[in-house]
């Protein structure tokens, strides 16, 4: 019924093996994993190469640095790995594709977050290229700052 009901996201750089099962928890490397709520939370914002609105993305990075702002290389789906585990306390993706989205989704979800789309839709659409996602306070956060950016 197009819910994802298994994700697994490998990061061979360092041996780590994250999977999510529909309704039985989120875990990395076999151990149950959670999403954190820290007082200054830290924040990832991927953003693809592909991605060809610079006007947003430039206004999205102004209002992530109010926290701990990331950027790094790593694949969208192993950031949502990070963010499932408690490393970092959410994630915006601009994405040329949905596919990492779709695992990373069932992460954060069975780790106790929150994951949706640009339109607060936790049902994925192959279409969709922005997505957000967090523990549940921090993702709030996350989705008054993304109806401040405009998208063309």
């Amino acid at each position: 019924n197009k819910v994802v009901q298994f994700s697994a996201v490998y990061d061979p750089s360092v041996d780590e093996l994250f999977i999510a099962f529909k309704g039985e928890g989120a875990f990395l490397n076999g151990k149950k994993i959670s999403v954190s709520d820290k007082k200054k939370p830290k924040v990832i914002f991927n953003l693809s190469k592909a991605w060809k609105d610079g006007k947003s993305s430039k206004k999205m990075t102004a209002e992530l640095e109010k926290f701990t702002l990331i950027r790094n290389r790593n694949s969208h789906a192993v950031n949502m790995g990070y963010v499932a585990c408690g490393r970092v306390d959410g994630i915006v993706s601009f994405c040329k594709d949905s596919f990492p989205s779709f695992a990373g989704s069932l992460l954060i979800q069975e780790a106790g977050g929150v994951f949706t789309n640009d339109k607060g839709d936790s049902y994925l659409h192959y279409e969709d290229r922005v997505f957000i996602g967090g523990s549940k306070g921090f993702y709030e956060k996350l989705s008054k700052i993304l109806q401040r950016v405009s998208f063309l």
